[in-house]
């Protein structure tokens, strides 16, 4: 009997628990709803820009409470690529930061009705990607929804199914173009995640991305950049100098605030230790002049 009580309250305490969390995403949703109706003006946007935005996440930082909220973009129920507005709330229920990146007066901008089928921008796609296609591609799905989207058997070297789903993408120009987003991942001659983006419209290839980035360092020189926005991939050896015999205290990096290699190039940093952290530097353990290592071993570093 005893058991069978516990078993009642802790269920009870759960769904309890979980209902709770339920209603409070909920009301920071609305919170968030509300927010973004009464600050259209810092956004430039237009009740037609935030006209059927959907919810791509929803969750709760566990470190500070905050709940991060992600909207996204939509034109005739198609979603717009990248087109992301992020609300921070905090769990006294108010927002405390918040980023756009909605496309402003969409109406305007968006271009492109659909006149090519899904198999088109799969055959073209192949195509662009220099894939030898089979006589036939075998259609496994094809839902009747906004963004259409299908899924074509894999054959060959294609490491999985083939996807295609209708998308708006921003052009540099600005144009908001209807596009088959088409997805092709390759195992040979060796592993590449394709994103191709064929009009819908004309069955132009607009732009491709592979997901997959490759780059070898093999000197000190060699610089890799990646445009997340265009796709393209530049690697290359520019010597930042002649001589690399530099002082024990100096460094070359991938300063703050470059990320990592895809967003910008190796600069030359001196003297970089925090004298209150690490008052001997960064190679030095003994506190007597003369490092002791030449690699990052030292005081509060190793």
């Amino acid at each position: 009997m005893k058991s069978i009580y516990h078993f009642i309250t802790t269920s009870c305490i759960i769904a309890l628990v979980c209902t709770e969390s339920i209603v409070h995403a909920q009301s920071n949703l609305s919170i968030a709803k509300g927010y973004l109706q009464s600050n259209l003006k810092t956004y430039n946007l237009s009740e037609n820009d935030i006209a059927n935005w959907i919810v791509t996440d929803n969750y709760v930082s566990k470190h500070n409470g905050l709940n991060h909220i992600y909207l996204q973009q939509t034109y005739n129920g198609i979603p717009v690529e990248n087109a992301i507005i992020n609300i921070n709330v905090s769990n006294n229920r108010k927002v405390v930061s918040s980023n756009s990146r909605f496309i402003t007066n969409i109406n305007d901008k968006a271009r492109g009705t659909q006149r090519i089928s899904s198999l088109m921008a799969v055959n073209n796609a192949l195509s662009e990607l220099q894939i030898e296609k089979p006589a036939g591609i075998q259609m496994l799905e094809n839902r009747n929804d906004a963004r259409k989207y299908s899924k074509f058997q894999k054959f060959d070297d294609i490491d999985s199914d083939i996807t295609s789903q209708l998308t708006y993408i921003q052009e540099t120009t600005g144009v908001v173009s209807l596009v088959w987003e088409t997805e092709v991942h390759t195992i040979e001659p060796k592993f590449n995640a394709w994103k191709v983006y064929v009009d819908a419209s004309s069955g132009e290839i607009l732009k491709k991305i592979n997901m997959v980035l490759e780059c070898r360092f093999e000197t000190p020189d060699d610089d890799c950049h990646y445009d997340t926005k265009t796709g393209e991939h530049a690697h290359h050896s520019a010597p930042i100098t002649s001589d690399h015999s530099f002082a024990g205290d100096t460094y070359l990096v991938f300063d703050s605030p470059v990320e990592s290699p895809n967003h910008g190039g190796r600069t030359i940093v001196m003297d970089p230790a925090d004298p209150i952290a690490s008052p001997y530097g960064w190679h030095d353990t003994d506190g007597i002049a003369g490092a002791e290592y030449t690699i990052t071993r030292g005081n509060n570093v190793w």
